[in-house]
């Protein structure tokens, strides 16, 4: 069987850490991902909580 493969990109007219804040904040994630907030402290290796 063959894998699907499905590649997207855009450009977002936002200064880098405007745009890392959108993707990390609580509050902001909530917008964009059906009400879910993101739970981490963004470390490599972290436990997902």
């Amino acid at each position: 069987m063959e894998k699907l493969v499905i590649e997207n990109s855009i450009i977002i007219n936002a200064v880098a850490p405007k745009i890392w804040d959108f993707l990390v904040n609580p509050e902001q994630t909530k917008k964009y991902m059906f009400g879910c907030k993101t739970v981490s402290d963004w470390k490599v290796g972290s436990l997902l909580l």
